[in-house]
C-alpha cells in the first residue's frame, strides 16, 4: 500500500485535529480500563491541546494519527532536546502504516532540531514505556 503524511498545526487546524481525536480516541486504552467514551473523549481532547498531529494517510483516508507535543523537551533522560508524542493510533488492516508513520515522525523530530524522538507503548493493561529514538545515532557515528 502507498501511504502519505500530513502535518497538522494546532494554530491554523485546531478543528480538524479535534475531528481526527472524536474518529480515533475510541482506540484508546482509557476506554478499556472503564471510561465511558464521553469521559475518555473529553480527556484526550483537553491532553491534545496545542500538539500538532501527523497524519497517516491511505489514499484520502486517514489510517493513523501521532499526537506531536508542541515545543522540544530536554527530557532528563536523554542528553540534548527530546521531542515527545501524545496520543498515537493506527488502525488495523493498514499493514506498513504504523512503520512508515514512524519514519515520517523522525523527519519531522529531526527537521524540528530534536537529537531524540520520545514515544510511549502500552506493554500491558496499566503499563507504558517511553522509549527513546536517538535521532542521529547513525549519521553521527559515520
Amino acid at each position: 500500500m502507498n501511504y502519505s503524511v500530513k502535518l497538522y498545526n494546532w494554530s491554523t487546524h485546531s478543528q480538524y485535529i479535534n475531528s481526527l481525536i472524536k474518529e480515533f480516541h475510541i482506540y484508546g486504552h482509557g476506554i478499556e480500563l472503564g471510561m465511558t467514551h464521553e469521559e475518555h473523549l473529553a480527556r484526550v481532547t483537553d491532553w491534545m491541546q496545542n500538539h500538532s498531529v501527523l497524519a497517516v494517510y491511505s489514499g484520502d483516508v486517514v489510517v493513523g494519527v501521532v499526537g506531536v507535543c508542541p515545543e522540544l523537551q530536554a527530557d532528563p533522560h536523554f542528553p540534548g532536546m527530546s521531542l515527545h508524542t501524545s496520543f498515537t493510533v493506527v488502525l488495523p488492516g493498514y499493514p506498513g502504516a504504523a512503520l512508515y508513520l514512524y519514519k515520517r515522525l523522525r523527519d519531522v523530530a529531526r527537521l524540528n532540531g530534536a537529537d531524540w524522538l520520545c514515544t510511549t507503548k502500552r506493554t500491558a493493561a496499566h503499563t507504558y514505556t517511553k522509549r527513546g529514538h536517538n535521532l542521529w545515532a547513525r549519521s553521527k557515528s559515520s
